[in-house]
């Protein structure tokens, strides 16, 4: 059950962050236009790897953007078990 539930972990965030960047251009054609223009200008060179997609500022750019403005997870939530104080504040467990 454990490594199902990393794969569908994995299946649900990769699917999120698309869904959110295809999104985001979709309300923004100028960035959209502006992302077409550097992946037709990839598609030039031929066949594409990894290395090319790693050149692509702006793809890079437009995936942390939407990360930034649409995350799929706030953070960890974590819990203490007994009571702390931080720079002279008390945080209850």
């Amino acid at each position: 059950v454990l490594i199902i539930d990393l794969l569908s972990g994995g299946v649900d965030t990769t699917s999120n962050s698309a869904v959110f960047v295809l999104y985001l251009l979709s309300i923004n054609p100028d960035k959209q236009e502006i992302l077409r223009k550097e992946i037709l200008e990839a598609l030039k060179i031929g066949k594409t790897d990894g290395k090319d997609l790693m050149r692509m500022s702006y793809l890079h750019a437009c995936m942390l953007e939407s990360q930034r403005l649409l995350p799929f997870s706030i953070g960890t939530n974590r819990r203490y078990s007994k009571d702390i104080v931080l720079s002279g504040y008390k945080i209850p467990a």
